[in-house]
């Protein structure tokens, strides 16, 4: 965990000029900007912001940062900032600036190797402290400003620091500033206790909350917690502040005991069951849980979670006689259950003041099952403000008393009450089970003048699982107004009967034939998916073509093969991704017209649409596909032909890889890598592959005949595969077949003359024959080194050749010229193996036995370089 830094301003002065403020750059300015940044954990700091105290003599600021681990404040950094208001110089003796914390002292650090094995970090950057600490004495002149850093270790660990203060020797005199002594001033608390056992806590706070006395915060909380208020209201009072913003999120967060961010500021009390916030200043959000908009409202939140912890009897009595509040809490969170038992102590909420008392009331009644709630409700029907006479509609509609449910609907049928309460407002709200005792009043209107009304009808009776559906449909589809006729239709489109199916092809073709498709008549055809509607599809495809990619999928799945030469016609009309589905379709039909529409796409801007016609071609038995590939690549940028070899790779037949081979020859410097890599994928997708892994895995362990009788036999399944000429010409080397080796390795580079492998391994046999000059000329040129001087296998191979190469050398006289060659050859062998381990060479064994460099194991750099690269078999 990072040390955290928290800059708290502690402004000694009433008066401090502007050309004074504290400079922008340098070590404060980092601090300024990690505050508004805002992205640190925050910790506990020792000074309150704001906080004012007027000295005689000098006018002082300080500012402080804490750093801390986790159990609390490790050291304290202070930057003083002096400022003379006085007519002569004053001196600052920094080095004698003493912090006392409770009974103990600290002294300024000096050094530091007196922060022991921690850092000094300022905005997480690592500071020395002799750096920091300037000069012990620094004159201040008069009317001027200076600026001096303190730094003290070892401060205490505990959450609730003691009393702080630190002295200032001067040249006019000591100087003591109580950083503590604000702290009992800063902030205020008024409690109140109301609930069952006072079980609720009311705390509203006056003053400025700040990192400095949130532990006394706690510590009041704590006490309340403690003497049973457990669930407590914290209310901001009107000019109540925040030391800091971020004060905010520890506030409503703060209990997640485990999270680093509020590791350094005091931990909920565990007595606290539960809390709501009211007015935290700054925080205007009130989706969180645990905060409300006042504190009635916090009230009602925690009774919430109360109440089911609560017998009924408890309930009864707090909404009989308990405080307003509680009262009104209990009627929002129980008011239901009690009216179940004594509806009485509901009633009187419908004559009180609290216009929300009287609608949560009102909404209790619902659940009663005595037919006395039906008088009270019935006159709040008919008199009360419209809103509750509303709720009373409601009420007595979900009522489990028949006699309320007819009332309601006998008292809405009268037009002054429709007027009242509007009739689309009852229609809305009414739910879509409605009961039986609905339906006569409802079906009078169908035939309102209103289509908002008759579709809102509609809905309803659909719902209700009417015996006459399908007349109600029938007549719906053919109102005069649209949104009734959609209502119908939306009906059939989620569900329908088999006598409806018929209602519902005659309202899709209806629609379908009027022009543009809307949303739902596209919906229909896709469900009615009948033959008959194709020529309606393909007009309004044709209306539009690169915005119907739907209908294009509409049509051909309908249509199936027999309308592809429609879509084959509109094809480059269309847009990139109904080309790629035209092409799949195509593809899964068999139908031979997908090939040159795939040719066509692999240049395609579109790089979606052409990796599909990529991986279409990859599928491809075609052979006359091959040819168009190439020539595809060779007028294609970099990218796609990358994507085009791939592709031919991925085809993976023998024709495929003569296609690549046949790339490669002519294929410019700067290309030949994307060849390459089709050669590579057509070896992971060649059949004889497995084949020829297990071959170079027996090579790996030695076993060479083994591995040569593999690699013939790889050869029988696919004889143009440079790669298994390569190998068995290299197993052929480590068992003295120096012909047979080198046929393979020409045969490997007429396939591929760019096969890296069979260049060096045709060079290694000419140098074993004693063509060592030539040899040499082959491997060891800029032209190869520039193409291969990253292969660690090619490097390794070189060095072989000078292995080789030095076995001849030897065997001649002894002469100047003789010694000149061996100690070159050396010199170029070690380098080219050096050069391989570099690139990644580690096959320690092979190094160790390899024939082809036994002129250079007695060597000192071999042995060395030996040693880095570990035998693993």
């Amino acid at each position: 965990m990072a040390w955290v830094f928290w800059l708290v301003p502690l402004c000694l002065s009433a008066t401090v000029s502007a050309q004074d403020e504290a400079p922008s750059g340098g070590l404060l300015g980092s601090f300024r900007r990690a505050i508004v940044q805002g992205s640190r954990p925050m910790g506990r700091a020792i000074t309150p912001p704001g906080a004012t105290l007027v000295c005689t003599r000098d006018a002082i600021q300080v500012y402080t940062t804490n750093a801390y681990n986790k159990e609390g404040v490790s050291y304290l950094a202070i930057l003083l900032r002096f400022q003379n208001t006085g007519p002569d110089p004053v001196t600052v003796f920094s080095k004698r600036c003493q912090l006392t914390v409770g009974m103990e002292t600290f002294l300024r650090v000096q050094t530091r190797e007196e922060l022991g094995s921690q850092p000094l970090l300022i905005d997480d950057d690592p500071v020395d402290v002799e750096t920091l600490q300037g000069q012990s004495e620094q004159v201040i002149p008069a009317r001027s400003v200076a600026w001096v850093w303190l730094v003290y270790a070892k401060i205490p660990t505990e959450r609730e620091l003691p009393e702080i203060s630190l002295k200032m020797e001067t040249s006019t005199g000591p100087i003591e500033v109580n950083l503590t002594q604000f702290e009992n001033a800063a902030l205020s608390f008024q409690v109140e206790r109301i609930g069952p056992q006072n079980c609720i806590g009311i705390v509203r706070l006056t003053g400025e909350l700040n990192a400095l006395n949130a532990s006394r915060f706690m510590a009041e909380l704590s006490a309340v917690a403690e003497q049973g208020a457990s669930r407590l209201v914290v209310a901001f009072q009107k000019g109540a502040r925040l030391g800091d913003p971020r004060l905010s999120n520890w506030l409503v967060y703060g209990r997640e005991q485990d999270s680093e961010r509020f590791m350094a500021l005091p931990i909920w009390s565990g007595a606290i069951q539960d809390i709501a916030f009211v007015a935290i200043p700054g925080m205007a959000d009130e989706s969180e849980e645990n905060l409300a908009s006042s504190v009635d409202d916090g009230v009602l939140i925690l009774s919430r979670h109360l109440v089911g912890q609560l017998d009924s009897q408890t309930l009864r009595q707090q909404l009989a006689v308990g405080h307003p509040m509680i009262r009104r809490a209990v009627l929002f969170s129980a008011g239901e259950m009690i009216a179940n038992d004594d509806h009485l102590l509901i009633l009187p909420f419908l004559k009180g003041p609290d216009a929300d008392a009287r609608l949560a009331a009102i909404r209790a009644l619902k659940s009663a099952t005595d037919p006395a709630v039906i008088p009270p409700l019935e006159e709040t029907l008919l008199s009360g403000p419209s809103q509750e006479a509303f709720a009373a509609l409601l009420s007595l509609n979900g009522s489990p008393i028949p006699t309320a449910r007819a009332r309601a609907v006998a008292l809405i049928e009268a037009p002054a009450l429709q007027k009242k309460l509007g009739v689309m407002r009852i229609l809305k709200e009414l739910p879509l089970s409605v009961q039986p005792e609905w339906h006569p009043w409802l079906r009078t209107l169908l035939t309102d003048k209103s289509a908002n009304v008759r579709g809102q009808t509609l809905q309803l009776l659909l719902a209700a699982g009417v015996t006459d559906r399908a007349e109600l449909l029938q007549a719906a589809l053919h109102d005069p107004q649209i949104s009734v006729r959609n209502v119908a239709f939306d009906t059939l489109l989620v569900h329908r009967t088999d006598g409806e199916e018929s209602l519902f092809r005659e309202e899709t073709l209806r629609r379908s034939r009027q022009g543009t498709l809307d949303s739902r008549s596209r919906i229909a055809l896709r469900e009615l998916a009948d033959p008959d509607t194709l020529p309606i599809i393909l007009k309004a495809i044709d209306q539009n073509p690169r915005e119907n990619d739907d209908l294009v999928n509409l049509y051909m799945r309908i249509g199936g093969p027999a309308v592809s030469a429609e879509m084959i016609e509109r094809y480059n009309q269309f847009t990139p991704d109904t080309r790629s589905d035209i092409l799949q379709r195509l593809y899964l039909g068999s139908d031979p017209a997908w090939i040159p529409l795939a040719i066509g796409g692999l240049e395609h801007e579109d790089d979606d649409h052409a990796e599909t016609c990529r991986n279409l071609l990859a599928e491809a038995t075609d052979p006359t596909v091959l040819p168009k590939l190439a020539a595809a690549w060779k007028r294609s940028s970099d990218d796609r032909g990358q994507s085009i070899c791939y592709t031919i790779g991925s085809i993976g037949t023998e024709a495929a890889l003569q296609t690549l081979q046949e790339m490669l020859k002519s294929a410019p410097a700067l290309r030949k890598k994307e060849v390459q890599l089709g050669i590579t994928v057509w070896n992971g997708q060649s059949p004889s592959n497995e084949i020829i892994q297990e071959a170079y895995s027996l090579s790996q362990s030695d076993k060479w005949e083994p591995a040569v009788e593999l690699f013939t036999f790889a050869i029988e399944l696919g004889p143009n595969n440079p790669r298994i000429y390569s190998g068995r010409g290299h197993a052929r080397l480590r068992l003295s077949q120096f012909d047979e080796a080198e046929a393979d390795f020409r045969r490997s580079m007429e396939l591929d003359p760019d096969n890296h492998n069979s260049l060096s391994g045709l060079a290694i046999c000419k140098a074993v024959r004693g063509q060592y000059l030539d040899a040499i000329k082959m491997v060891h040129s800029n032209a190869m080194l520039i193409q291969f001087g990253k292969e660690q296998i090619y490097l390794y191979n070189v060095a072989c050749v000078y292995g080789r190469s030095l076995e001849h050398v030897l065997k001649e006289p002894a002469s100047p010229q003789r010694d000149a060659r061996v100690h070159q050859y050396q010199e170029q062998a070690m380098r080219f193996l050096k050069s391989a381990v570099q690139q990644g060479f580690d096959d320690g064994h092979l190094l160790a036995t390899d024939p082809d460099l036994n002129t250079l194991r007695e060597l000192p750099a071999f042995q060395k370089l030996r040693d880095r690269v570990p035998d693993t078999k």
